[in-house]
């Protein structure tokens, strides 16, 4: 299925992007328990529902199945004390990199709140060797707020 995010169009694979991240037990929602992951899976649960459904509509179905996350760096924003994350999520797909040839225009994957940044590209890093190809990788980076446990000095 095609989407625009931004200037870039990019044809994913639905099928076998949620086939491989419902069948995948390394990133499980339990997979690591550090507190900066747990924060984030947490958060994933009850984000914007506009943020999830951006992700479902790419094949994601569950954000907690991250594929990689930063380290989680405290800093603030917008005047309040948050968590950066930066992570990559991956879905089958290639980049159409002729738009003006397409039969059918794309679907253009929803603006996000400004606080959740992403971008998606055929450069990649660290895909699993068992991930399907074509693969593309969305990177996101995130200002977000501590939500499990007393302090956020936990980190």
């Amino acid at each position: 299925m095609l989407f625009r995010f931004e200037n870039t169009i990019a044809d994913i694979d639905l099928e076998k992007t949620k086939s491989y991240h419902k069948n995948k037990i390394i990133y499980s929602p339990d997979y690591c328990r550090c507190s900066g992951c747990k924060n984030f899976k947490h958060w994933t649960k009850r984000c914007n529902p506009a943020i999830r459904e951006a992700f479902r509509k790419i094949g994601i179905e569950d954000m907690r199945y991250f594929s990689e996350l930063s380290y989680p760096i405290v800093t603030e924003y917008q005047n309040q004390e948050a968590i950066l994350y930066m992570g990559m999520y991956y879905v089958v797909g290639t980049i159409v990199h002729q738009p003006e040839n397409l039969i059918q225009p794309p679907e253009v994957f929803p603006e996000l709140p400004d606080y959740f940044q992403y971008c998606i590209s055929d450069k990649h890093d660290l895909v699993p060797d068992d991930f399907p190809r074509p693969a593309l990788q969305l990177d996101f980076y995130a200002y977000l707020p501590w939500i499990v446990g007393n302090s956020i000095e936990e980190l």
